[in-house]
């Protein structure tokens, strides 16, 4: 509890001063989406939980308590105009992911309207990471810290003079603790996690030379897991953006004659500037496989449909036996 207590007590110091002296400016686009279906249907709230094929994006020093192989696929059509999309995979200590955002058929016009023909515009990302606990060989401070950094290549595809590249590191830590009793409360799993996003960048310059500055950004989450399949959720960013979401896990309804392991049901909510936009999903796992669905709601424009498709694999297995060997006892069989 005093390790807690401590870690909580450096989140908040950190998250304060960003908050009170953070005016950094961030690129509008494509990170600026809660990528993934099951952390879109929880709000965002993703940092402080930081597990399965999302943790690259929202903390990677989640990487280091990953125990599978974890692989997702996301599709979906913002506004019936722009298509939105991710390939990413996530194992231990290591993960990669590819995102990208395109808007097509906008039409370019001079000054007194005339048609010049389609503009075209598309964003691309690209994430690579690693995330190692502290708890282990060689430094083994005997706390359950992980810590993680994030590389991401950023580039905007359009007219020459609109077009740039740029990259940036990130690094993060999160705390993860099993079984432990809060205030009288059993907890199955409770994570803190603090990610400072773009911390390190040059900025992007574009083809006119118009030079745009990228990060950095603070964002602190705390995620709890009660018995029953309960997990709740919270996250917090320094430009005032706030993060809210809870997933229930179905137990007991005897879904297997259909073919289905797991039903969660997900609701979340989060600001946009002043405004409010709640959100809500769900998620079947059937075998070693996932289907996430996304609803996400806007005061002001048409809501958003996302569907996911992810699969895990575990031990024993090659490349999850030289990662952890420790998963894989001798007498198994490597597939």
């Amino acid at each position: 509890m005093k390790t807690l207590k401590a870690c909580l007590l450096v989140l908040i110091g950190v998250y304060s001063l960003a908050a009170s002296g953070a005016s950094a400016q961030t690129l509008v686009g494509l990170f600026d989406l809660d990528e993934g279906a099951r952390p879109a249907a929880m709000g965002g709230a993703f940092a402080g939980l930081a597990e399965d094929d999302h943790v690259l994006y929202y903390n990677p020093a989640g990487l280091a308590f990953l125990r599978e192989l974890h692989f997702g696929v996301l599709f979906e059509s913002r506004f019936s105009r722009a298509t939105y999309g991710s390939v990413a995979f996530a194992l231990p200590n290591v993960g990669g992911q590819i995102l990208f955002l395109n808007v097509p058929d906008i039409v370019q016009r001079d000054d007194q309207g005339v048609a010049l023909g389609d503009l075209p515009y598309k964003q691309v990302g690209v994430l690579i990471g690693s995330g190692f606990s502290l708890n282990e060989d060689p430094i083994n401070l005997e706390i359950p810290l992980a810590t993680g950094l994030q590389l991401k290549i950023y580039r905007v595809n359009t007219l020459p003079e609109g077009s740039g590249t740029t990259f940036s590191l990130t690094p993060s830590l999160l705390w993860s603790e099993e079984r432990l009793m809060l205030a009288d409360l059993p907890i199955q799993a409770l994570r803190v996690g603090l990610i400072a996003p773009d911390l390190l960048s040059l900025g992007i310059t574009y083809g006119s030379e118009y030079h745009e500055s990228w990060g950095p950004g603070f964002r602190a989450g705390a995620s709890a897991t009660l018995l029953g399949g309960l997990t709740l959720a919270a996250d917090f960013e320094s430009n005032g953006t706030f993060h809210l979401g809870g997933e229930w896990m179905l137990t007991g309804l005897e879904l297997e004659p259909f073919g289905v392991g797991e039903l969660s049901i997900r609701l979340g909510l989060r600001n946009l500037g002043p405004l409010i936009s709640p959100t809500l999903g769900f998620g079947l796992q059937v075998g070693d496989f996932r289907v996430d669905y996304a609803f996400m709601l806007h005061p002001e424009l048409p809501g958003n449909h996302r569907i996911s498709f992810s699969a895990l694999f575990g031990p024993p297995n090659i490349l999850l036996c030289t990662l952890r060997p420790e998963s894989c006892p001798p007498d198994d069989p490597v597939e």
